[in-house]
């Protein structure tokens, strides 16, 4: 089993860059001399360790690492804000390592601190998650969340999530999601007709018809025949 992140409150920067130091050797060695870390420095040590992943030189473990400087960066002082992209880079790292809760914390200080955070594809990756693992109401919640910023989920993610709703039964979720689907795109090339009829059919085995008329009728406007 994966280890779960240590308590950062107590160590050094120089014993947690250790565990990075195989990955990106001369940002770490300069680093390690350093009192602390300001976003900056905490950017390009992500940027390396990213450029280090897709060359497939980083695994679980450092990300982890990463993880823990991040979190370690975060409590030098009050007010310590990371930069974006730096925000970005650190979830999409932990998102590919399946470490939801990280990433769940990530976001809540984010919500927290009144940060914003633009990617839609963390988003959207993380109610994969989600469903991956059958948890409806954390993939609902997100989605709604998601919908209330402004932000409109890809249209692979509003697939996963309605197929994963219809096959749990849950029916208003998986209306009302689909319906807000609909609502937000205007091309019918990009739903899959069949998954539209099994909405359709779940609204009509609930007898719930005037939803499953709702529904048929915008996608027929949509062009959806």
């Amino acid at each position: 089993a994966a280890k779960e992140s240590r308590d950062v409150t107590g160590s050094s920067l120089k014993d947690l860059l250790l565990d990075l130091f195989d990955v990106i050797p001369n940002i770490t060695r300069r680093f390690q001399r350093f009192p602390g870390l300001n976003p900056e420095n905490v950017l390009e040590l992500l940027l390396g360790s990213e450029s280090e992943r897709q060359r497939g030189g980083i695994e679980g473990r450092k990300v982890r690492a990463l993880w823990e400087v991040f979190r370690w960066a975060s409590g030098q002082y009050k007010g310590f804000k990371h930069l974006p992209q730096a925000r970005e880079i650190m979830a999409s790292l932990l998102i590919r390592e399946a470490k939801v809760k990280e990433v769940e914390l990530l976001l809540m200080e984010m919500e927290h601190n009144g940060d914003r955070f633009d990617n839609e594809g963390i988003f959207c990756d993380l109610i994969q998650k989600y469903v991956v693992d059958f948890d409806s109401r954390k993939a609902v919640m997100l989605f709604d969340w998601m919908r209330r910023k402004g932000f409109i989920p890809s249209s692979s993610c509003y697939q996963i999530l309605i197929d994963h709703l219809v096959r749990v039964h849950r029916t208003e979720s998986a209306y009302r999601i689909f319906l807000d689907w609909v609502e937000t795109t205007a091309e019918s090339n990009h739903m899959n007709i069949d998954g539209i009829g099994k909405v359709i059919e779940l609204l009509c085995l609930d007898q719930r018809v005037q939803e499953a008329r709702v529904l048929a009728r915008k996608l027929v406007a949509l062009g959806c025949n």
